[in-house]
């Protein structure tokens, strides 16, 4: 954006679970990224919107889901 301001919202899904981690919270892997999008696609109102709307990233070998904020 020339000359103006944009900004954008990264979220990085991680595995919480103690008993999976042993207390060392994780990024998702590959196959629980997919299912953080499409349990997020579903509970969209409309899914083709959300997936248009949210960009799913790979930052340094980080999953991330991005929004644009303005």
């Amino acid at each position: 954006m020339a000359g103006g301001v944009s900004a954008r919202l990264n979220l990085y899904p991680i595995v919480s679970c103690n008993q999976m981690t042993q207390f060392q919270p994780t990024f998702v892997d590959d196959d629980q990224f997919r299912h953080v999008v499409n349990a997020l696609a579903g509970a969209s109102y409309d899914r083709s919107e959300f997936l248009g709307t949210v960009e799913q990233r790979n930052d340094e070998g980080r999953h991330c889901l991005s929004v644009k904020l303005f």
